[in-house]
C-alpha cells in the first residue's frame, strides 16, 4: 500500500505496565526509533580495504503531546515519572486504532524520562515533546 495516513493510533503510559494509561486523546505522536552503532574495521596488510560491520543497537521514544497540566493529563503523569528515582516509565503503542494484530503491532517497553518542559508562549498551542531512551531490555513488538 503506497501512500499510508497516520490517522490514528493507541497508546498507554504508566509507571509500569500493570498501571498504564489510555493517553491517545492527548498523544498526536509516537514513534520508536532503533539506530545501530557503526563499527570499523580498518585494512589490514592482507585485506587494503575497511569495512564497517553493525554494531549495539540503541532506541528511543519520541512521544509528542498536548501538555494540558489537568491532573488526568499526560503532562501530569510525565510530571510524576520523573520526580521519581529512577525516571522510568512503561509505554505501548499501536499506529492504527483497534486490536494488535499482523497488521497492527503493539510496540512496548521502558524508557527513561529526562526532561519534560512547562509552558508555552501565549496564544500557542499547548504542546510537548520529548524523546527518551530505552531501557536495555528494548522494545517489544507483539502481534496477538
Amino acid at each position: 500500500m503506497a501512500g499510508e495516513i497516520q490517522l490514528g493510533g493507541n497508546i498507554k503510559i504508566g509507571p509500569n505496565v500493570g498501571s498504564a494509561v489510555d493517553f491517545s486523546n492527548f498523544v498526536s505522536q509516537m514513534k520508536v526509533i532503533t539506530t545501530r552503532v557503526s563499527v570499523e574495521i580498518p585494512g589490514t596488510l592482507g585485506q587494503p580495504r575497511g569495512s564497517s560491520k553493525a554494531g549495539v543497537t540503541n532506541q528511543e521514544v519520541v512521544i509528542s503531546f498536548f501538555s494540558d497540566v489537568n491532573a488526568a493529563g499526560l503532562w501530569a503523569e510525565l510530571w510524576d515519572i520523573i520526580s521519581t528515582t529512577s525516571a522510568e516509565f512503561y509505554f505501548e503503542g499501536n499506529a492504527n486504532t483497534g486490536v494488535t494484530g499482523v497488521d497492527n503491532p503493539k510496540f512496548s517497553g521502558t524508557a527513561t524520562l529526562l526532561n519534560l518542559d512547562t509552558g508555552n508562549p501565549v496564544g500557542d498551542l499547548r504542546s510537548n515533546e520529548v524523546t527518551c531512551p530505552v531501557t536495555s531490555a528494548g522494545v517489544t513488538k507483539a502481534i496477538a
